[in-house]
């Protein structure tokens, strides 16, 4: 157990009551997929070579049917293990912690308050005080011995979540390894590109094992191809109700701030705020399933009444609290505030000369060391520990420094690596698959490029930098992301990548 521990036994049992229903339907459709498939094979009318070939390679996909039932037989008796193991009482990692530290501090200060009366008593030739003195390290003795029982019943409770994480940890482990059957097999019989009655059975079944397996590999909701596909910048600015404005009056310490005001500051939002929006995705993907510890985090439900994702609330709040700041004495700090800073300069060098006293760019164009060296000079010189700068969106430096502080105060961490894509070090999907199924999320920087829907229509061209989140990666490489809310489709070959991030939230 740690303080972020949490373990909420009635939504628990909610949940695996609501898994084992969708997997006992589950079943059933499976089952009737296998018997349309059996009549297939046993249709004496379908003749010949091509034919026979056809139901010789169906029996590949009564194969996957069973692996997924079994998987989902699997998972059914570990989500009745689960729901019967969690017990009935809510044990909060810091409430019990805070509890045992109190207890034990208490104790052992009774402890020395008895000791002190007993020297007392020893050390004065007054009968009457001596027994007085007595009296009250005999008092204290109780209270301590009433605080240890205190900390034992506290650490009883520690013991009692230990016991259940332990018993719990191997669950789901043999559906996992069907369903992992299912989707890597080398021999997977989605290759051939086989329809039955029109659908692509296959593909039914990937999305099946994706929806079930315990794997974070775009399998949750947080990117829902019926829904919002991750957080869109543009949304909080059309959504000022009277609730997000009370919130916002709230976060800004303003509480005379009109709707019309609101909305003037989320245009800002939407107009660089995808690198906070791609962020954003990846601490909803961690908490997918836990929206209690979530509140508990954040302060605000993570999901709205319509029991769709807050993504406003949290965008804003990332937005808001840590918007144009650098934390110079924390990650790439002082990196992100020298680069920005370069970055205006060369848009403005004569500014620069007016200040510095120097040019910025040499006969070839490119920054000469002693400019480099006049803005560094310049950011180092700083005392705070914050620094105010507006800029206009976020570079992998800012956005490394402010998630990375954001996420410190909200008690999570973000691991948080940066790779430079350049023809040294070029993109490779490979990586990128790996790290999502390893359950990291993926962003990139990217300029010059189309966004394709999912017929090959180019949706629109994206001149500037953007930041998205990176889901998936398609049999014909290209990069499948989430983008204002929405999911599009990039050519990884015909567009300027310089920057891929791999993000890791870990909530406890």
């Amino acid at each position: 157990m740690t303080e972020n521990s949490y373990l909420n036994p009635e939504y628990i049992k909610s949940m695996c009551t609501g898994a084992i229903n969708d997997l006992t339907l589950d079943n059933t459709d499976l089952g009737e997929v296998e018997t349309a498939i059996k009549n297939f094979m046993d249709n004496d009318e379908l003749k010949g070579n091509a034919f026979s070939a056809l139901k010789d390679s169906m029996n590949q996909y009564l194969t996957y049917i069973t692996y997924l039932r079994d998987a989902n037989d699997a998972d059914i008796a570990d989500y009745n293990s689960l729901s019967s193991a969690v017990g009935d009482e809510i044990l909060d990692g810091a409430t019990i912690r805070k509890n045992q530290k109190d207890a034990w501090e208490s104790k052992c200060n009774n402890e020395s308050i008895a000791s002190d009366y007993r020297s007392k008593a020893s050390a004065t030739d007054n009968g009457i005080k001596a027994a007085f003195y007595m009296c009250v390290a005999w008092y204290h003795d109780k209270l301590a011995e009433s605080d240890f029982e205190t900390y034992l019943y506290w650490v009883g409770k520690e013991e009692k979540y230990d016991e259940i994480d332990n018993a719990t940890k191997g669950l789901f482990g043999i559906g996992a390894e069907y369903r992992f059957k299912c989707i890597y097999n080398p021999n997977n019989p989605a290759k051939g590109g086989l329809y039955v009655g029109g659908s692509d059975i296959i593909y039914k079944l990937y999305v099946h094992a994706l929806q079930y397996g315990d794997f974070k590999y775009n399998s949750n909701n947080v990117f829902d191809d019926e829904g919002a596909y991750g957080g869109n910048q543009g949304s909080p600015k059309v959504n000022v109700d009277e609730e997000m404005l009370a919130y916002l009056r709230k976060k800004t310490g303003n509480s005379k701030l009109t709707k019309e005001e609101a909305e003037e500051m989320l245009e800002k939002l939407n107009s660089e705020g995808c690198g906070y929006v791609a962020v954003t995705n990846s601490i909803f993907k961690e908490f997918e399933g836990k929206p209690d510890e979530f509140k508990k985090k954040f302060g605000f439900d993570m999901y709205d009444e319509n029991g769709e994702i807050n993504y406003n609330y949290l965008i804003v709040d990332f937005y808001l609290s840590t918007d144009d700041v650098y934390y110079l004495d924390e990650t790439y700090g002082r990196t992100a505030l020298w680069n920005d800073m370069l970055n205006y300069y060369e848009d403005n060098p004569d500014e620069f000369k007016q200040k510095y006293g120097i040019e910025l760019f040499d006969a070839d164009g490119n920054v000469t060391d002693e400019a480099d060296a006049a803005i560094e000079n310049e950011v180092n010189a700083i005392e705070t520990e914050t620094y105010e700068y507006e800029t206009s969106g976020t570079t992998t430096y800012s956005r490394c420094n402010r998630c990375t502080h954001y996420a410190t105060e909200k008690g999570i961490t973000i691991d948080y690596d940066q790779y430079s894509i350049n023809e040294d070090n070029p993109l490779n999907t490979d990586d990128i698959e790996s790290y999502l199924r390893d359950g990291q999320e993926v962003v990139i920087g990217a300029s010059d490029f189309n966004l394709y829907e999912e017929d090959g229509d180019v949706y629109t061209h994206v001149d500037g930098g953007h930041a998205m989140s990176v889901t998936g990666v398609t049999e014909e490489g290209l990069l499948i992301v989430s983008s204002w809310g929405k999911k599009y489709y990039i050519d990884p070959s015909k567009c300027d990548i310089d920057q891929m991030d791999v993000i890791d939230v870990v909530s406890d």
